[in-house]
């Protein structure tokens, strides 16, 4: 796979999980995690680096959300999880 393709590809992917958030739909986490990984991957292989994918997800984000991305002080890709957190109940024991 060329530097062209991969990119194509983790965009489309990046894409439908934005476009998800951006319905008020949920991602399963291992959408998240796979995803994460074949970046990490792409990385690794030395068809991207993390500041290619960060700035892809920052138009991405831009795109369908019409806001910044917020940026991340940890290392690796991070794509977030925008979904609405569960009701949780206190427990009645």
């Amino acid at each position: 796979m060329n530097k062209k393709i991969f990119i194509e590809n983790v965009e489309t992917r990046l894409l439908k999980i934005f476009q998800a958030y951006e319905q008020g739909s949920d991602v399963a986490p291992a959408i998240l995690f796979r995803t994460e990984g074949f970046i990490e991957a792409g990385c690794c292989l030395g068809l991207v680096t993390e500041q290619d994918i960060e700035e892809l997800m920052q138009g991405l984000h831009q795109q369908v959300f019409n806001t910044e991305l917020a940026t991340y002080s940890g290392t690796g890709i991070n794509i977030p999880s925008l979904m609405k957190r569960a009701p949780v109940y206190p427990s009645t024991k």
